[in-house]
């Protein structure tokens, strides 16, 4: 079975090696919880959304997961400032589906972004959010 704790470092530890358009820093969670009202740098949380096994034959488990990236940021309703952000998704995305996370020999067989872009309601709120999900998979031997 893997641990989703330690993939979940992987990718946070991976995130924080990359150079992008915006500084950051990326951390994990299992319950991802931000009071709006405290953001005001960039926020970017790694958590997991779901885990399942399934038997691949009599000594072969098929470990599915998918993980969540969360960007969050206090925002002015500049239209620059969005496209901006929107920008450093899309980069973060390129980078996460073209690595290959061979440390605890998994991989990722699906990814999608999702910005959640509203520009009324980026603002009204002031606050910029976008998802990148992705599921992975590891075979592992039963013990």
């Amino acid at each position: 079975m893997i641990d989703i704790g330690l993939v979940l470092d992987e990718v946070v530890t991976y995130l924080n090696t990359l150079t992008l358009s915006e500084t950051f820093t990326a951390k994990k969670s299992f319950l991802p919880r931000d009071d709006i009202a405290e953001l005001q740098d960039l926020t970017v949380i790694a958590f997991p959304r779901d885990y399942f096994a399934e038997r691949s034959d009599r000594s072969t488990i098929t470990n599915n997961f998918g993980i969540a990236i969360v960007i969050t940021k206090k925002v002015s309703a500049n239209l620059d400032e969005v496209n901006g952000l929107l920008t450093f998704v899309q980069e973060m995305y390129s980078q996460i589906f073209e690595h290959n996370f061979d440390t605890n020999k998994f991989t990722a067989e699906d990814s999608q972004m999702s910005p959640i872009y509203d520009y009324e309601k980026i603002s009204q709120n002031s606050v910029f959010q976008s998802m990148i999900t992705f599921n992975g998979r590891n075979f592992g031997t039963e013990a």
